[in-house]
Formats: structure tokens, C-alpha cells, sequence
């Protein structure tokens, strides 16, 4: 089990343990199957099972918060560290869906890395050590498909959603939002996990800064565009500039404002937030597939000059 996990020592397991007929159970075999389970796409956690009577033991390696290895030691360090935990997410997201698994958890808690055999009591280079995240608890996921024009999760029996329905209710009067599915009122799982991503991404990188003084000018000439067509160049950004209580000095700093409008992740009309504003479009209709945010950000990353990817970021 050590050697199917990639551990050396038993103190770097996770044992969960769940009733046989668990609802959950069902997803996590799914999920370690073939082909599944080899997939690069999969960032469920590779789990081992030990059966013990009517209970089931999963088994998984523990992983690390994302947000930091230790207290001090900071996770992300440059934007291209920033910028792979978004690609990594969202391609977690495309799998899911394109194999019927939806509902899944997206809070920030929710998110591990593996860090493999980088040392952790000094910073993370990534470029010798790379990090792969993971959505660490599906308990509440689920396959669904359309049943009668709804969707259902086949996983569970009419029983159990009863039972899921009535907790969704309670979680949603204690946080008092609601999220509405469709204009006719219809819960989409798949838009939902859309939404909860795209919120996340948000309230991600409200807090991530990058150091517009480490990037280069950008090339503005009429053969380069930073950004595809789908996206807002810096010439369409300027005006934002003028509305936004950045509290820096320009002239001091010697920048650029189309630079610093671009680089600066948490300002509106960022290419980035452009995308994650379409991800919690109000009407689900409108918000993209993951596959198709997937696409869309990779687009995004594919326009970004190379040398500005070792920019550094700060939390």
C-alpha cells in the first residue's frame, strides 16, 4: 500500500473510514479505476481500500494545504505558480464533469497539494519540484444524469438525497444566499460547480499581488497583442485606471499603467477576472464549461510573454 500511495513511512497516511454501502464509497472506486485513476486530468486523490467487516477503510496520502507547506512557507511564489493552480483547477473540473461527477467541493479547505520529494523546511521550487493539487473531499459529490428533465444523482438512493436535499436547505438559510439554477428554478450541478470555482478563483486573488516593478514593458505594437480578441487588451483597460483607488505613485515607480492594470489579479477587467466574472454569470445559462473555461485560460496563458511568468507574487 506504501508503494501504490508513493509514501515511505505509515505517518504520511489519511484513513477514513465509511460504511460499505456509502454513497461516496461508490465515487472513490470509480475514481481509483481504470482508466480513470492513471488519467493526468484526475486530481482526485489516489486512494487504497481496506475492507473490515461492513465498514471500509479509505486510505490516501496526506497532503498539504495549498495556500502553505508550513506557517513561513509560503506556496505560491511567482505568477506562473499562481497561474498553475488555476490551470490545475480547472482541469480537475473538466474531468469531473466530462465523467458525470459533479457537486464537488471547491472550497479553498478543499484543496491539498503534493509536493512530493521537495524538502519542506525551505522555499518551494517548483521548477525542480513540481506541485500537483488536488480536491481532497468528494464526500458530497456525485454522478449525475438527466432523469425525467432533472438531474439526478445516481449515486444515492432516493432516501439519501432526501436527506442531502434537506441539508442543502439548512446550509443555505444559515448562510442566506441562494444561488438560483436556471430561470425556471432547476438545480444544474455541473453550472453550480462552475459558479463555486469561479468564486473561489475570485476570492483567491483579491489577496494575490504580483510585483508590476519585476515585469518588463509590455509590447504594445501593432504585431504583438498580449491578449486574444476574447479578452480585453490594455488600451481597452486604461479607463478602469482612472476609477480605480490604486494608491500608488506612478511617476515614482517609473510603470506603466497598461502594465499595472494587467498584472494587478485583483482589478476588474484583468483578463483572469474577465474569465472568473463569466464563471458566476448570475444565469447559469451563461456561464462557460469548464472545458470551455479551461480553453479560455489557456488562451490567456499561451499570450503571456514568457518573461514575466517569473514575476514574483506575494498573498
Amino acid at each position: 500500500m506504501l508503494d501504490s500511495l508513493q509514501l515511505a513511512h505509515p505517518d504520511s497516511l489519511r484513513v477514513q473510514r465509511m460504511s460499505a454501502d456509502a454513497p461516496s464509497l461508490a465515487l472513490a472506486l470509480f475514481l481509483n479505476s481504470e482508466p480513470y485513476r492513471s488519467d493526468p486530468r484526475n486530481h482526485a486523490v489516489h486512494t487504497e481500500l481496506v475492507e473490515h467487516g461492513t465498514d471500509v477503510f479509505l486510505v490516501t496520502k496526506k497532503l498539504h494545504p495549498w495556500q502553505r507547506v508550513h506557517s513561513d512557507l509560503l506556496c505560491l511564489s511567482t505568477l506562473s505558480d499562481a497561474l498553475e493552480l488555476v490551470r490545475q483547477l480547472l482541469e480537475g473540473l473538466t474531468f469531473f464533469h466530462a465523467n458525470s461527477v459533479a457537486r464537488v467541493p471547491t472550497a479553498p479547505d478543499n484543496i491539498r497539494m503534493d509536493i512530493g520529494l521537495a524538502p519542506t523546511d525551505v522555499p518551494l521550487d517548483r521548477a525542480e519540484f513540481p506541485v500537483r493539487y488536488y480536491f481532497m473531499d468528494l464526500a458530497d459529490a456525485g454522478c449525475f444524469e438527466r432523469v425525467r428533465g432533472e438531474w439526478k444523482d445516481i449515486l444515492r438512493t432516493d432516501a439519501d438525497a432526501d436527506e442531502d436535499e434537506l441539508a442543502e436547505v439548512a446550509e443555505e438559510d444559515e448562510d442566506q444566499e441562494e444561488c438560483v439554477s436556471s430561470t425556471d428554478g432547476e438545480y444544474d450541478p455541473y453550472a453550480e460547480d462552475i459558479y463555486d470555482l469561479g468564486v473561489m478563483l475570485q476570492t483567491t486573488f483579491k489577496s494575490v499581488r504580483c510585483d508590476p516593478v519585476s515585469l518588463a514593458p509590455l509590447n504594445l505594437s501593432a504585431n504583438h497583442r498580449p491578449f486574444p480578441p476574447a479578452f480585453p487588451s490594455p488600451l481597452a483597460l486604461i479607463s478602469t485606471y482612472f476609477y480605480c483607488d490604486l494608491n500608488l505613485n506612478l511617476t515614482s515607480l517609473s510603470l506603466n499603467p497598461f502594465e499595472l492594470l494587467t498584472w494587478n489579479l485583483q482589478l476588474p477587467g484583468n483578463p483572469l477576472c474577465t474569465l472568473t466574472a463569466s464563471m458566476t454569470h448570475p444565469e447559469p445559462s451563461h456561464r462557460p464549461s469548464a472545458e470551455s473555461a479551461l480553453e479560455q485560460f489557456e488562451i490567456l496563458w499561451d499570450s503571456l510573454d514568457p518573461a514575466h511568468l517569473d514575476a514574483p507574487v506575494s498573498l
